[in-house]
């Protein structure tokens, strides 16, 4: 907040006047000059034309100099970085600044005016947000405040600016470099500022859940606890956004986090959204809260949650399906690093030898015979999409992955991700043999043998689609352990699941769940996470002959 001494006029704002700052033109040459305009009142039925600055909050010496008129006043840095921009522009515009344009010091006008910010937000033509940090490391939920996060939500057209040495700003009049706010990835964040106050952070959350028409009754948690805070949030949420689970495809493996850490006070089911999310967590396999999801485990039935539950418990409907019989150990890689190949990487060729093993005569495989029972492995590796399946030609692509013949051994072993290669790979093999690269030419054998074409399955080449299909064996399998149901099914579970943890397909989940029976109070049970099963990812256990009969309730605790 800036301190101004300008003499402000009284206005009418429960009547819907403001006030905005018309900048005069600055020349280029001039601007390290104070900027100069002048405060205008208008009222917004007659729909004037600004643009909207909400408080970036900053100390005394991070201010700078603004004249309105003859009389010296300040802003914070980041509201002069944008407007700069408008002022050496060839039409400089009209700005409603909210520690300008408002007089704090009339604590009626203040309060009126906090009561009129959807109103003023919703009729700016843009609504501008300048963070002091480099683009790449910004995220919303971890730098921008619940008032910033209100304004982008209340804005028809929210534009965020990074400023830093490396990005300068330009007039808008010109390519300006902007990155427009994207809201469908605003839950994927789930990294804290260890500095924010946990109910800072729910209000980010429920003030988006606003602008989208989603109201969250939550109870006064001045007095609760961070778990208590948490698991109303959680509760509120999945009542109240059509009775799906998708927040609880972001409760995170427990098992990574030391014992003194506060979410050992959470239930089960609650996400961590207090503390920094650990390098070795899973990255979730929803894209949420997009419209389309890549599955659909239980997409015609959404969750009920039941009053009578107490805080701590959460009582979900689903199937009780299968349960797991065999577990890999979990694959732990170099953070954002996938590699070439399979070659040298012992726990996830341990992977495979679980999966072909031979099916005992009296429960045979659900996806039959030795080629469909590979076929479900390599879209496993992937956690293939049930709505979007990879074409057959992919398993040309892993098979290649697997490099049972070590045609990565010519590759600069020092290098081990994808991307580190991907020059490499691009390139011809410098060999009297073969013009063609390593991987081109072990691709096209094999998509020989396998009776596959690998040259035409997309507008992608075979080397880019190949790149492809690794990161996204990384992304799927990356901190989590391959399993084996006491059915045959298989899939991908998180870190800290066990032998025994139940295979569950609750009503408004899109994938399935594992949940641990609890010895101490029977009946009940621990959330260990998502999990990716073959087979299970598109409405099959609702068509299964004993669904009915497996039918239940999971008291989650």
């Amino acid at each position: 907040m800036t301190s101004n001494s300008y003499p402000y006029k009284p206005i009418d704002v429960v009547g819907g006047e403001i006030r905005i700052f018309v900048p005069l033109p600055t020349k280029k040459s001039h601007e390290d000059a104070p900027i100069v305009g002048r405060l205008e009142t208008v009222q917004l039925s007659t729909n004037p034309d600004y643009d909207a600055l909400p408080t970036t909050w900053a100390e005394p010496e991070k201010t700078t100099e603004i004249r309105l008129g003859k009389i010296s006043s300040r802003i914070d840095q980041n509201a002069e970085t944008i407007l700069r921009c408008v002022c050496t522009s060839s039409q400089p515009r009209a700005v409603w600044i909210e520690s300008l344009c408002v007089n704090h010091a009339d604590k009626g006008e203040a309060t009126n005016h906090r009561a009129q910010r959807q109103r003023i937000y919703s009729q700016a033509r843009q609504t501008i947000v300048c963070l002091d940090l480099p683009a790449a490391s910004a995220t919303l939920l971890d730098f921008a405040t619940p008032e910033i996060i209100q304004a982008l939500v209340y804005s028809k057209n929210p534009v965020l600016f990074y400023r830093s040495e490396e990005m300068a700003l330009c007039s808008h009049d010109q390519n300006v470099p902007v990155i427009s706010t994207q809201f469908d990835n605003f839950f994927k964040t789930t990294a804290a500022n260890p500095r924010e106050d946990l109910r800072d952070r729910i209000n980010k959350y429920t003030t988006y859940l606003e602008g989208a028409g989603i109201i969250l009754p939550l109870r006064e948690l001045t007095t609760a606890t961070r778990a208590q805070i948490s698991a109303e949030f959680t509760r509120k949420l999945v009542q109240h956004t059509g009775g799906n689970l998708d927040i609880l495809n972001y409760r995170e493996p427990r098992d990574r986090y030391p014992s003194s850490d506060t979410i050992l006070e959470l239930p089960s089911w609650v996400p961590n959204f207090a503390a920094e999310r650990i390098p070795q967590t899973p990255t979730p396999l929803l894209n949420w809260p997009a419209a389309d999801s890549n599955y659909g485990a239980t997409s015609l039935l959404t969750a009920h949650i039941r009053e009578d539950d107490k805080p701590d418990t959460l009582t979900l409907s689903g199937i009780r399906f299968d349960e797991i019989s065999e577990l890999g150990e979990p694959w732990h890689p170099e953070p954002d690093k996938p590699p070439i190949s399979r070659s040298g990487i012992k726990v996830l060729e341990e992977w495979e030898t679980l999966a072909l093993a031979p099916s005992p005569a009296h429960c045979p495989s659900p996806y039959g015979g030795e080629s469909t029972r590979k076929e479900a492995l390599w879209r496993t590796y992937i956690a293939d999409y049930a709505r979007y399946p990879a074409p057959k030609e992919g398993g040309a692509f892993i098979e290649c992955w697997y490099d049972r013949v070590g045609w990565s051994s010519d590759l600069d072993t020092a290098k081990t991700a994808v991307d580190e290669h991907l020059k490499t790979l691009l390139l011809p093999k410098p060999s009297p043999r073969s013009w063609l690269s390593p991987l081109t030419h072990h691709l096209r054998r094999l998509g020989s043998v396998l009776g596959v074409s690998v040259d035409n399955t997309g507008l992608l080449g075979p080397k880019e689609q190949y790149i492809a299909y690794a990161r996204r064996i990384y992304t799927a399998c990356a901190h989590r352990r391959f399993f084996m149901t006491k059915r045959g099914f298989i899939g991908l579970a998180p870190s800290n699941a066990g032998k025994g943890d139940v295979v569950a397909v609750l009503q408004g989940g899109k994938t399935p769940f594992l949940l641990r029976p609890r010895q101490v109070h029977m009946g009940t049970y621990e959330l260990v996470g998502e999990c990716f099963v073959y087979g299970l990812m598109n409405q099959e256990a609702l068509g299964w002959e004993h669904a009915i009969v497996a039918a239940r309730e999971f008291r989650t605790v």
